[in-house]
């Protein structure tokens, strides 16, 4: 059989696999965003970049968040104005601007980082081990192979 008639089957199978998890995805962070979860995925993304790395500039955060910058920026329009995060200028560098979580910005993600790492523990307690392990490895592998897409 040739491998181009061969492929055609597997590659229908991935892809029906591929937009059951794609969905189930979607049903989750639905899920999530009705349970009054207070960011939004982006945000989320966002605000962890944001406290790993505080001096990151608005490019780095919107690849941290996997958005453009245009979207960064009206999304800290809008955590700025409810209290979540603050923008001031460098000392160093007044084209700079330097983005710091407020105290309700620290609480909020915490909030959040504990709700992810729960939802996180219940998908990884209904794996075996062998099923973690292959997991683990396939969703680095997918990961990386997305990146270069």
């Amino acid at each position: 059989m040739p491998q181009a008639t061969q492929q055609a089957p597997d590659l229908a199978r991935f892809t029906a696999a591929w937009d059951e998890f794609s969905k189930a995805l979607l049903r989750a962070r639905s899920r999530a965003w009705q349970q009054q979860t207070p960011l939004t995925p982006a945000q989320y993304h966002l605000l962890l970049a944001l406290h790993a790395e505080p001096e990151l500039g608005v490019g780095e955060m919107a690849a941290a968040a996997g958005c453009t910058s245009p979207t960064v920026t009206r999304m800290l329009d809008g955590l700025e104005r409810d209290g979540v995060v603050v923008r001031e200028h460098s000392d160093e560098d007044r084209r700079r601007t330097i983005v710091s979580l407020t105290a309700r910005g620290k609480r909020l993600l915490a909030q959040q980082r504990r709700h992810s790492d729960e939802r996180k523990q219940r998908l990884y307690d209904q794996l075996s081990p062998s099923e973690r392990r292959q997991a683990e490895q396939l969703l680095r592998r997918l990961a990386e192979v997305i990146a270069d897409l």
